[in-house]
């Protein structure tokens, strides 16, 4: 008896948690939808935000405003318990691998399809 049949029925309508992916990746079900439900996730960047800073004329305040980038405190990817974008990167890898493929390997290729600047610097780390 899998985790499924006495927990849920049919796909969840919000995917709260890495475990709730993880256990949706390991149902065949599922799989397909959680990887698309992942990719979308991946592919959501939260992790700046933008921050108003002061009016551009004092006397309008409900004019335009300086603005400025942040780095989002709490991105979605962090909401989810995913700890940096980068391990939302490596699940995605992780259940997406062709044969002859490795997780490095097929991190690289996910990264390679974003631009360099929307990349964490942060490095992957393998378990």
């Amino acid at each position: 008896m899998n985790w499924m049949d006495d927990n849920m029925h049919g796909y969840p309508q919000v995917i709260a948690t890495v475990q709730d992916f993880e256990n949706l990746l390991s149902d065949k079900e599922h799989k397909e939808q959680a990887l698309n439900d992942l990719q979308n996730l991946q592919d959501f960047d939260d992790r700046g935000v933008t921050m108003a800073v002061k009016p551009l004329d004092p006397d309008k305040p409900d004019g335009e405003w300086e603005t400025k980038i942040i780095e989002n405190p709490n991105p979605i990817h962090r909401q989810k318990g995913f700890e940096q974008w980068i391990d939302v990167v490596t699940l995605n890898a992780e259940h997406t691998l062709q044969k002859k493929e490795t997780i490095d390997s097929k991190v690289d290729t996910i990264l390679n399809s974003y631009p360099v600047e929307e990349i964490e610097d942060a490095p992957v780390e393998m378990t």
